[in-house]
């Protein structure tokens, strides 16, 4: 899993990965705003540090939660501890991980332009 990321990561568009594990209180809380971002269409995807033990250690993830931002295989940024939506949402802007641009569309509803 964390391969296909750092796939992902190598195209010039910033990816965060987010470390945490199922015991993890902090995790927890997290898991719900994680969740929100990703079908905002940030690109953030969540791995657990048990499971993938050995890519978890390769990138030196120490306490969790941790939030990487990873940009052509490298890490750009990182920030460790639960944090709230707006921080968090801070962070990954400030690294250049942002939601997709909205089109701008025009559609018809009971005669009115939305």
């Amino acid at each position: 899993m964390i391969a296909m990321v750092l796939a992902l990561a190598c195209c010039g568009e910033p990816q965060a990965v987010v470390w945490g594990a199922s015991w993890c209180a902090p995790c927890k809380t997290m898991a719900p705003i994680i969740e929100e971002l990703a079908g905002e269409g940030y690109r953030i995807s969540y791995h657990d540090s048990d499971e993938e033990h050995a890519a978890a250690t390769s990138w030196e993830i120490k306490t969790l939660p941790t939030v990487s931002v990873i940009r052509d295989g490298e890490e750009i940024g990182r920030v460790v501890g639960a944090m709230k939506k707006a921080a968090l949402v801070a962070f990954l802007e400030r690294n250049g991980v942002k939601p997709p641009k909205r089109r701008k569309t025009m559609a018809w509803d009971a005669g009115q332009y939305l």
